[in-house]
């Protein structure tokens, strides 16, 4: 944040968003923000690679060094003076994530070896997202027991297969709803959902708002499983 005036809360712990420091929050946290005053406030939204999800959930402080609080400057002023983003700045911020994460302390992150046959399937999942798929069917795919194998995907990934498939989901559809100009009835079809109603039930489940206003606002606060 530019000025003071917002937090972050987890649980029971209330986060200052102040000038001075630059807050990560891993994918899927349940945590809220509030305000008490106006301020003025940068954000930026990406998908982290795989490895990161091994991150415990918890909302990281990392100081502002000049670098990054100039590559800040530039992203802000390419959105006040032009309107929009020119390919550079998109390299900006693939520069400003680099070096935040790289400020990451190694003892947030909670590594586990993942087995061989979990990841085959999170790797078939997300290049699959258009596809609906039983327990019993991805099981096979493995040559598993269905329950043996939603016991075993549950312990490693933290959520049943369907839970994940979902959310993987719906992470394509913010991705779409962020970055083409599809209509949500084509986003539902294109993400295997019976119809426009059932996929905005998801949405909303996930992120709580529809996709319509996700679309209009950007909403990310919420935890994936509640």
């Amino acid at each position: 944040n530019y000025t003071t005036g917002a937090e972050l809360s987890l649980r029971r712990r209330k986060f200052k968003l102040d000038p001075q420091n630059i807050y990560l929050v891993p994918p899927d946290t349940p945590c809220m923000a509030s305000f008490r005053k106006p301020f003025l406030h940068f954000y930026l939204h990406f998908i982290a690679p795989p490895i990161l999800t091994d991150w415990r959930r918890d909302i990281v402080r990392i100081s502002r060094t000049r670098r990054l609080l100039s590559l800040i400057d530039s992203l802000v002023k390419a959105i006040k003076l032009e309107g929009g983003f020119h390919p550079v700045d998109f390299s900006k911020m693939m520069l400003l994530v680099i070096e935040n994460l790289e400020h990451v302390p190694y003892e947030v992150f909670e590594f586990h070896r993942q087995d061989k046959r979990v990841s085959q399937l999170v790797d078939w999942m997300r290049n699959t997202t258009s596809k609906k798929i039983s327990n019993q069917a991805l099981a096979g795919m493995v040559a598993m027991n269905p329950n043996a194998f939603i016991r075993l995907f549950k312990e490693q990934v933290g959520a049943t297969p369907q839970e994940f498939f979902l959310k993987i989901k719906i992470e394509e559809a913010c991705r779409l709803l962020h970055h083409t100009r599809m209509s949500i009835d084509e986003i539902a079809e294109s993400l295997g959902f019976c119809d426009r109603y059932h996929f905005s039930r998801v949405f909303k489940k996930f992120r709580s708002v529809g996709p319509a206003t996700f679309r209009k606002t950007g909403c990310f606060w919420e935890d994936s499983f509640s």
